[in-house]
């Protein structure tokens, strides 16, 4: 609620420059500053989040088609690698972390 005051009192202000006194400009500048600075950091820190959950994704999925690859190069050659779909059961798990999209709903 202050943040939002502040907000309407700084726009006022900014329109109608007479209609409020000015006691301490330093203290006015500094203030506008922070909200200035503020708002490109929540951008930025989302844009950094998103990047990094499309890596993560990107990373798992590959990991799983790797894995999948490997399966399915091994089962056509006529053998049945346990250790290769231990490694599918893991990749799928990790990309179940990484999106929450692709969890299997869990039966109750």
């Amino acid at each position: 609620m202050s943040s939002a005051l502040l907000f309407v009192t700084l726009l006022a202000q900014s329109q109608w420059p007479d209609a409020f006194p000015q006691q301490n400009r330093r203290a006015t500048a500094a203030l506008q500053q922070v909200l200035n600075f503020s708002q490109p950091v929540g951008d930025e820190n989302a844009q950094r989040v998103a990047k990094y959950q499309q890596f993560r994704f990107t990373t798992s999925f590959n990991h799983l088609k790797k894995a999948l690859d490997e399966f399915a190069d091994e089962y056509n050659h006529g053998a049945l690698d346990l250790k290769k779909i231990e490694e599918i059961k893991k990749a799928w798990r990790d990309l179940e972390d990484s999106e929450s999209l692709f969890r299997l709903k869990k039966s109750k």
